[in-house]
């Protein structure tokens, strides 16, 4: 699926009488996180699998489709059948994060398996529920009731109690009878209510997303009002000795409408925390220096010869000392809102090929949003 396809994808998620669809989306290296081929055939007669090709344009495609139906940067999107609750159709859907599955992979857990679990989770009680109905539970008691009473009728030999007894046991088949239809609506109404409440979880992720996007005209001025004080508390009492995730994670706090920290940046600032990572607080004033004197420099219109300068000597570089490679290029470029984006411009500290040692923070100055978007925060990347 495509730009091009993407309408006649939207129509099909819209159709009732489908399948579960699993959308795939490529990695900033070119390829699935999961392989297609082999999650076809795990998952032959229970779900379609649709692939998103490398070099498609995921934002033209979100456009279309909408961000509940779309993926990218190697992410995992299920989207299940479209139902009829009480007031409206809904579709469920299930994103597997880029990070997640890496994690899985690590970890040495199949992705495939994580995909089938997500899609059995939500048809096999449905379908219990299909074939297991209240009608054919309440069918089953009565004929066991009736067969009980007619044999003790027979055996008092009372044809007219035995007559009452089938009339009562006919008003109770057709009470449950009743019965399941209201059953039936109430389970589409849990569901519908349990798709409402995951959208709301995806929404809240949705916003804490969107704070590293925000421009100080995105939202209530008053709110940034309040962290410039806070800002100055915080790094007041930032501890001597903070890992390199905790320093990311805090800045991404303090400057919501200056930094947003790309997915990679936090999975490179936890490799180097694993690597033995000893440089918070140097990591802190860079990044400080950063969000602060270089933002600033920058929005106000000037280049990076002047605004370099909030960093001291040394700390900044334009672009790398040595031509890159296919391979360097491809590792310092980053996928941001369905672009691909190299990062030449880089914060360094340290020389020796330690990630304990050393710390590298790749960045883009984006001068249409006033926000510097980093990519990359730890080990140095290889040319």
């Amino acid at each position: 699926m495509d730009e091009d396809s993407a309408k006649a994808f939207l129509y099909q998620i819209e159709r009732e009488d489908r399948a579960p669809l699993v959308l795939l989306s490529c990695s900033r290296n070119g390829s699935c996180l999961v392989d297609p081929g082999r999650l076809r055939s795990v998952l032959a007669g229970l779900a379609d699998v649709v692939v998103i090709p490398a070099g498609a344009d995921t934002y033209a495609i979100e456009s279309q489709v909408g961000r509940k139906y779309s993926a990218f940067g190697g992410a995992v999107n299920i989207i299940f059948p479209m139902r009829q609750g009480r007031t409206d159709r809904f579709c469920e859907t299930v994103l597997l994060r880029p990070e997640a599955l890496e994690g899985l992979i690590e970890a040495g857990s199949s992705v495939e398996s994580e995909v089938l679990a997500a899609i059995t989770h939500r048809t096999n009680l449905p379908a219990s529920w299909r074939r297991i109905s209240l009608d054919k539970v309440g069918q089953a008691i009565l004929q066991g009731k009736m067969a009980a009473l007619l044999a003790q009728a027979n055996a008092s030999g009372d044809a007219e109690a035995i007559s009452e007894y089938v009339e009562l046991l006919k008003a109770a088949d057709d009470e449950l009878r009743g019965k399941e239809a209201e059953l039936v609506q109430a389970r589409a109404d849990i569901e519908e209510r349990d798709e409402e409440n995951r959208d709301l979880r995806a929404n809240i992720y949705g916003l804490k997303q969107m704070l590293g996007g925000m421009q100080p005209d995105d939202g209530d001025e008053d709110v940034l009002e309040v962290l410039g004080p806070l800002r100055e508390k915080v790094v007041s009492a930032i501890c001597a000795t903070p890992s390199l995730y905790e320093v990311v994670e805090l800045m991404a706090v303090l400057y919501p409408d200056r930094l947003v920290f790309l997915d990679t940046c936090l999975a490179s600032a936890k490799e180097s925390d694993r690597g033995g990572f000893r440089l918070g607080q140097k990591a802190f004033e860079l990044l400080n220096a950063l969000a602060t004197g270089y933002w600033q420099a920058l929005s106000a219109g000037k280049g990076d010869q002047q605004a370099k300068a909030a960093f001291g000597h040394n700390a900044f570089a334009a672009n790398e000392a040595e031509t890159l490679s296919k391979e360097g290029k491809r590792l310092r470029t980053f996928a941001y809102r369905g672009r691909d984006i190299v990062m030449e411009k880089h914060l360094k500290h340290g020389v020796k090929d330690s990630k304990a040692e050393t710390l590298r923070i790749h960045f883009e100055w984006l001068a249409d949003e006033r926000k510097l978007v980093v990519g990359h925060c730890g080990k140095h990347l290889n040319f």
